[in-house]
């Protein structure tokens, strides 16, 4: 999760904690610039909401909001904007089921049941690839979940080129 304001520093989040880390583009930077920290920082966010205390699973950011990100924990995701430290990061809705996203992840039980990771579409505001388990798939989304949706039925992760095993014959 970016810090705002600074595109070297991203909180990063395992299990119950997070860390802050100032990275470079390759992959130096100033490392780690905390030790490990409870989630419960975040208490008027995602440490105050039942069921996300125990993890974060993927964030991604709302397009056209500034600073806003749903928040994926287990089949509940949460809108929140943050702010310069924990404490000042906000809730601005949820946790609700991500099943309510139909057109997105409508009657695929693994993306409704958990989101693994998210990564940007470069170029494209409103386009990710969207993780779960061993499948991916490609979505479109608007700042009210809506967008167009899914844009592919899902694909399993050997289809990804860069996650293909290197080969050396």
């Amino acid at each position: 999760l970016p810090v705002p304001g600074d595109a070297h520093r991203f909180w990063v989040f395992s299990g119950d904690q997070y860390l802050l880390v100032h990275v470079a583009g390759d992959r130096s930077g100033k490392g780690r610039l905390q030790e490990p920290r409870p989630l419960t920082d975040w208490s008027n966010s995602i440490g105050a909401a039942v069921g996300f205390p125990h993890g974060v699973d993927a964030v991604m950011p709302v397009p056209g909001v500034q600073g806003r990100f749903w928040v994926f924990a287990g089949s509940e995701y949460m809108v929140v904007e943050v702010g310069a430290s924990p404490a000042s990061a906000r809730r601005v809705s949820g946790p609700s089921p991500i099943a309510q996203w139909r057109k997105t992840f409508g009657g695929l039980e693994r993306f409704t049941g958990k989101i693994d990771a998210v990564l940007p579409v470069p170029g494209d505001a409103h386009r990710f690839w969207v993780f779960s388990g061993d499948q991916y798939l490609l979505v479109h989304v608007a700042g009210d979940r809506s967008g167009k949706g899914r844009l592919q039925e899902p694909h399993p992760l050997t289809d990804w080129p860069s996650l293909r095993p290197f080969r050396t014959d």
